[in-house]
């Protein structure tokens, strides 16, 4: 087993902590977050899905910004368990993601479940791992010292004027959509905090079975169908260099034997027949809403007339 030392997707972290069976660290910007969770899951053969999202409405600064007032402006957070620390620049948060491991606890209780039902397999085993991120919007131009040889009203009067400089520059026209930047903080867990369930190495052989095929890659299949591609070989060439492409950052690379990127004939037929369904039905509901019954056998509509 790894050393968590060599995990490729610690190093894309900053600042890494170790916090009991997590780690804690912090990212900046859409893509970094996005390649930390796609190395993440490649090299835990785990899978997560969003449990609840807050800030699918505030992922637009041009919508945030102008609603800030003095209270938004944070230095520090110590509540929750993704903490931000304070380096001396003022922050506002913009919500927290939580994403469930896929073998988490059940939801939903059935009521009166049949035999039937009863014995079907479910990948709930009431694992309590998760992850947790923090959108954050920083603002380093008005960063104050945060050197221990100042006042406590030294540094609450700096804080002051760096709170009315947010407040009277971001707040306004362009200038404050350049001085925000995005920073994440997130919380990732260890092996140790999987439980019911096979993980990290033991759960590899598994987690390929079971592994659906990478989102991205769903969408490129449709829009080769769209164009006229059907042939599985053929898309299944085009769909490793689009990993290669989109998906290999450096020495970061998906597991050739990972199905969710490198799906097998099967997998790819059977996204080539749901995109093949619904582009047809696609087409049929357009020839449906232009389909005219006055028109259909080429005649002309007419307005009946009525005898007076």
């Amino acid at each position: 087993m790894a050393r968590l030392e060599d995990e490729q997707w610690l190093k894309l972290l900053v600042s890494p902590s170790s916090s009991g069976a997590y780690v804690d660290g912090h990212v900046d910007g859409q893509d970094s977050l996005h390649q930390l969770l796609e190395t993440y899951f490649a090299s835990t053969h785990s899978t997560f899905s969003v449990r609840y999202s807050l800030s699918e409405h505030t992922d637009s600064k041009e919508l945030f910004l102008p609603g800030l007032n003095r209270k938004h402006i944070l230095w520090q957070q110590t509540a929750g368990d993704v903490k931000v620390p304070f380096d001396g620049t003022p922050f506002t948060t913009c919500g927290t993601t939580v994403l469930h491991c896929q073998h988490g606890p059940k939801r939903h209780k059935s009521v009166a479940q049949s035999t039937s039902q009863a014995v079907q397999c479910s990948k709930k085993r009431g694992c309590l791992a998760v992850i947790k991120y923090v959108r954050v919007l920083r603002f380093p131009e008005f960063t104050i010292d945060k050197s221990s040889t100042l006042s406590r009203y030294a540094e609450k009067s700096l804080r002051g004027k760096s709170v009315d400089g947010v407040l009277k520059d971001v707040t306004s026209s362009q200038r404050g959509l350049d001085l925000a930047s995005e920073r994440f903080y997130i919380r990732l867990p260890l092996v140790d905090a999987h439980d019911g369930h096979l993980s990290s190495t033991l759960g590899q052989a598994a987690a390929r079975r079971t592994q659906r095929v990478h989102p991205d890659l769903i969408a490129k299949i449709h829009e080769f169908v769209s164009a006229g591609i059907r042939d599985a070989r053929e898309i299944r060439k085009l769909l490793s260099l689009e990993v290669k492409t989109k998906h290999c950052f450096g020495d970061v690379k998906p597991s050739l034997f990972d199905r969710a990127y490198y799906p097998s004939l099967k997998d790819i037929r059977s996204s080539i027949y749901a995109a093949s369904k619904l582009l047809c039905l696609s087409q049929l509901d357009q020839l449906t809403k232009s389909w005219n019954p006055a028109t259909s056998k080429g005649e002309e509509a007419r307005t009946p007339e009525y005898p007076v």
